[in-house]
């Protein structure tokens, strides 16, 4: 008899169904699940909304699945409406495909991991130089890919690069070597080689979409000493998961791991093919090119620009919404209305044409009371100026000395001089008028330097009179 279900939603498997059976039902219920079969649901996501031709709007979008068959089993065609969201008020129409869906990745970088430990029967590595030539040959001119070889420790042969000759090349010379097989070390440096090449693809938002990226493992299926064990094996499956790098498993010879790498494989998106013939290589490498996600190139008119005139820099969410398989889903993003293209909508328009007039009208009336206050600032300057001149020649007429009056008793030998001959050293004496000269002198020389502008060049000159010391100049 088979064990009855646990209460904790476990099953349990009888021990009459093969150990086999148990992994081919298990296979099968991930694939359904990650298929969208059992209720995983494709996600639907805005990835980019282009509004440089507003009020049309561009929209790029990304029906995403956890597994890429969803892509290739998912046949019926979904349907798209939109709803632009703004002040709470929900404009609803119907989104147009401005292009055919891409499912297939137009530019692909792939990781060659081959194991070439002498665990690996003769004829099994064969073959799987014979499957990795066979994926190189298939390389597109703007593909890249890597190989690395197993002989004990991973080991790097030929970083990422689009030369196909190189990589045959170097397959060509790969000879067994080696004993340990560490499986899972490799599919560590393989994933996360692959994802380096996403992270320095200097692609735009649309071409990465486009692109793709794998791990291809090409073994016996024996792990002989790897550091990480199954759970760290998982671990990066889920990594690659997350970061859309499947691994896919070709399996040449034994089968001792399969149901193992088989799980691997579907939990990180890929697949395991078990000695492939060629027609199944080279579906698989059509399957390569595969992308786990749907993309979509779609517009509509926004009808918010004529109904309620969001002004520029406002945001508006877009909702999207896909019907697929009797079922809804949904994915939102936003934008803001863009000020160039928003005047242009709207400079046909009575209103909006009579305010910008307005507004232009108010700017000109700003710019020239700008400039009548410039002017007026300026010759009220110009004034202001002029007049602490004039101020300053009367000081300094002010400062020149008067003259004394005249003694009202003079001696009798002198005579009062008139004011055209008036000589105020002509009253004193001898040895007075001289000293008053001299003094008057050294005045006059005192306001000329005080009271005038810096000199660039001066001289003094002294002159005793004659028959007395030599004239000098300084």
């Amino acid at each position: 008899m088979s064990e009855p279900v646990s209460m904790t939603g476990r099953f349990r498997f009888s021990r009459s169904i093969p150990r086999r059976k148990h992994a081919r039902i298990a296979a099968a219920l991930t694939v359904l699940l990650l298929t969208g079969r059992l209720g995983a649901a494709p996600l639907i996501n805005v990835m980019q909304v282009d509004t440089s031709a507003y009020p049309d709007i561009r929209l790029v979008l990304s029906e995403e699945s956890p597994h890429p068959h969803f892509i290739e089993t998912n046949s019926d065609k979904p349907s798209f409406a939109v709803q632009e969201i703004y002040n709470d008020a929900v404009f609803t129409q119907t989104l147009n495909e401005s292009a055919p869906p891409r499912a297939i990745a137009d530019r692909l970088s792939l990781v060659l991991v081959l194991d070439a430990t002498k665990s690996v029967p003769e004829d099994s590595f064969r073959s799987s130089l014979r499957s990795a030539e066979s994926i190189v040959h298939s390389l597109k001119e703007n593909d890249q890919a890597a190989l690395y070889v197993l002989r004990g420790e991973p080991q790097l042969l030929v970083d990422f690069t689009t030369n196909r000759d190189r990589l045959l090349q170097q397959l060509d010379g790969i000879e067994r070597d080696g004993r340990k097989t560490r499986l899972y070390d490799s599919l560590y440096s393989g994933i996360y080689s692959a994802r380096s090449a996403i992270q320095t693809d200097g692609t735009g938002i649309t071409a990465g979409l486009t692109a793709h990226t794998a791990v291809v493992l090409l073994t016996d299926s024996r792990d002989e000493g790897s550091y990480l064990t199954d759970n760290d094996c998982f671990e990066l499956t889920r990594i690659g998961l997350e970061s859309r790098v499947p691994v896919h498993v070709i399996l040449h010879g034994g089968d001792e791991q399969r149901d193992l790498l088989q799980r691997l494989a579907y939990k990180s998106g890929g697949q395991l093919l078990q000695t492939p013939n060629r027609s199944q290589l080279e579906a698989f490498q059509m399957d390569l090119r595969r992308l786990p996600r749907r993309i979509h190139y779609a517009h509509f008119q926004s009808q918010l620009s004529h109904s309620e005139n969001p002004l520029p820099g406002e945001s508006i969410v877009v909702r999207v919404v896909m019907k697929s398989n009797e079922a809804e889903y949904a994915g939102v993003s936003s934008y803001r209305v863009p000020f160039t293209e928003w005047v242009l909508v709207h400079m046909h328009d009575p209103m909006w044409l009579a305010l910008a007039v307005a507004l232009l009208l108010c700017v000109f009336l700003l710019m020239l009371l700008l400039i009548i206050m410039y002017v007026r600032r300026y010759h009220q300057s110009t004034e202001h100026r002029r007049v602490s001149e004039q101020e300053r020649d009367v000081s300094y007429i002010d400062n020149i000395p008067v003259p004394p009056p005249p003694p009202e008793d003079l001696p009798e030998k002198f005579t009062v001089p008139t004011a055209q001959d008036y000589i105020p050293a002509g009253v004193l004496m001898d040895n007075e008028r001289t000293l008053y000269m001299r003094e008057y002198a050294y005045r006059l020389l005192q306001m000329a330097l005080r009271d005038a502008e810096a000199y660039q060049k001066g001289r003094l000159i002294t002159d005793p009179g004659r028959g007395k010391a030599p004239r000098r100049e300084y």
